[in-house]
């Protein structure tokens, strides 16, 4: 039989393995996240012909959700209509009924880098609630927010 020091010592060293083992996985998740998260925007930095694409605010009001989006360069994307722009609160589909400049005017046209415009779709989600916000823009962009309320 073992004695009890021994028997101490051993189960220190299987926690300790363990222990090793959850820091060892836990660097490998973050590691591989975050080396995914940096080659995706150096990527689309270098690759994007256009620009890509940052919500900066978001907000529910009377059935619809507004959402505050900047170009962030480098170079400019063309905005054809609502066509060009899809949301999505927790994967349900927003329909979008308009995009407008910073002065409320429907927005067309060449969509410098460092601009913001604001795209308004209807909804039914509560802004009382967490949601994930998914905006597909032109030329492939996209943007992820993390709305609370």
């Amino acid at each position: 039989m073992l004695d009890e020091n021994r028997m101490q010592r051993i189960v220190m060293l299987v926690t300790e393995i363990a222990l090793l083992l959850m820091a060892l996985a836990l660097v490998l998740i973050v590691f591989t996240s975050l080396s995914d998260y940096v080659s995706d925007r150096v990527f689309r930095t270098m690759f994007s012909a256009g620009g890509m694409l940052q919500i900066l605010n978001t907000e529910f009001a009377g059935g619809k959700i507004i959402v505050d989006v900047k170009n962030t360069g480098p170079g400019a994307l063309t905005v054809r209509g609502v066509e060009d722009f899809q949301v999505y609160v927790d994967k349900k589909q927003a329909a979008v009924e308009s995009v407008v400049d910073s002065s409320g005017r429907e927005f067309r046209g060449i969509w410098s880098a460092d601009t913001a415009i604001r795209i308004i779709a209807g909804t039914d989600e509560s802004p009382y609630e967490k949601h994930i916000i998914v905006l597909y823009g032109p030329g492939g962009t996209q943007a992820i927010y993390f709305y609370y309320p």
